[in-house]
């Protein structure tokens, strides 16, 4: 992975109210399951853990069919058990459910996601998973709300309280933001203090050409608003993130013709990164530039 080579910001110049509706129409209508992508940006690149992989296996066929991530962001170093976990761009669940099992019964985890669509399929199978991870399908420790990632405290029908989550959690939504600077802010009010964001996002090495940006398929793929690596380390400390550390990379590749030449010369990554929130313990993990 090499240096971005933005001369300037970049992902970041679309209407916000025209990225909004790009994104809904894409992931309500256009894509049914993952077999629908375009590219390999929302195809795991990033090995699951074996204890997470033994849960995955219990969670249901349609939410499974109709997620969309890139990585890996739940900690597989260490227990979660009794955590407060929010997944920010929750889809149908997937990783709402499979935290729902490791924070256990103590725990709790809030998905949060603007698309009705989405949440109708997630919160089909609240109970359904309840029985299968405790046994009774209304000791469910899972809650869904409809909002904007950038604006949580407006979520429905509850907002998400400062200080009030342990560990933020996303894959593959934050390049789908409008206004990622938002996002970084909120994740960073949310978190208890020690609290980390640990999450799974899309990158590119260069700022991309006008024709890329306002792409609605490629901006739905996942690429048309990734950010340079450069500006997401820029942005993140801005929020408040001192701490940053890089935990997987691997490069993501642009399988559609069309698509393939509105990014010419530009290299895409799948990258996982954890970033911590200071004011109490940190796990173990490596620095955004590999180091321990």
């Amino acid at each position: 992975m090499s240096p971005c080579e933005c001369k300037s910001p970049c992902g970041e110049k679309r209407d916000n109210n025209d990225v909004v509706a790009g994104v809904a129409e894409y992931y309500s209508q256009t894509l049914k399951t993952s077999a629908d992508l375009k590219t390999t940006a929302c195809c795991p690149a990033e090995a699951m853990p074996a204890s997470h992989r033994a849960v995955l296996a219990e969670v249901a066929d349609e939410v499974q069919a109709k997620f969309y991530g890139c990585g890996s962001p739940i900690p597989g170093d260490r227990s979660i058990a009794g955590l407060t976990v929010l997944d920010l761009g929750c889809g149908t669940g997937r990783d709402v459910f499979l935290a729902s099992k490791l924070v256990g019964e103590s725990g709790r985890v809030i998905g949060v996601d603007m698309l009705e669509s989405q949440l109708e399929v997630a919160r089909r199978y609240v109970g359904y998973h309840a029985e299968k991870f405790f046994g009774d399908a209304s000791r469910s420790n899972v809650q869904f709300l409809k909002g904007y990632i950038e604006d949580l405290r407006s979520t429905e029908p509850v907002g998400v309280a400062d200080a009030s989550v342990d560990l933020v959690v996303s894959n593959c939504v934050c390049n789908l933001s409008p206004d990622k600077a938002r996002v970084f802010a909120e994740v960073y009010r949310v978190l208890r203090a020690g609290g980390e964001f640990y999450f799974s996002d899309i990158y590119c090495d260069r700022q991309l050409s006008e024709a890329a940006r306002q792409d609605k398929v490629l901006y739905g793929e996942c690429l048309g608003g990734a950010l340079c690596l450069e500006d997401f380390q820029r942005l993140i400390r801005e929020a408040g993130f001192s701490d940053v550390r890089l935990v997987h990379s691997a490069p993501v590749e642009v399988e559609d013709a069309r698509l393939r030449e509105l990014v010419e010369g530009v290299r895409y990554f799948s990258c996982t990164f954890r970033c911590f929130k200071a004011g109490g313990g940190r796990s173990n993990g490596k620095d955004s530039t590999g180091e321990e």
